[in-house]
């Protein structure tokens, strides 16, 4: 793996593999974040990806998401950066 880069952290792609430079990456503490095996993850336009970082490209936070979806928002209605009737 070589040295190791400034702010950055050794992370396994795979969590159920071993720690061996095949299944290993240098990267920062958000991305580790995101690579937990209890990060819920969503299929969004054909792509596995964390409902953190949905979030955060659509500028809204990963926990109003989060609700939303357990109210049983759509995941585009969850994405969207307005108010919703709380009512519905």
């Amino acid at each position: 793996m070589g040295a190791k880069p400034p702010g950055l952290s050794l992370d396994r792609i795979n969590n159920d593999g071993n720690y061996e430079p095949e299944n290993c990456q240098w990267v920062t503490a958000r991305e580790q974040i995101r690579n937990r095996s209890i990060t819920r993850m969503i299929e969004y336009k054909g792509h596995m990806t964390s409902i953190a970082e949905l979030a955060e490209q659509n500028g809204i936070s990963h926990k109003k998401v989060f609700d939303r979806l357990e109210r049983g928002y759509s995941i585009e209605e969850s994405l969207a950066n307005v108010r919703y009737n709380r009512w519905k």
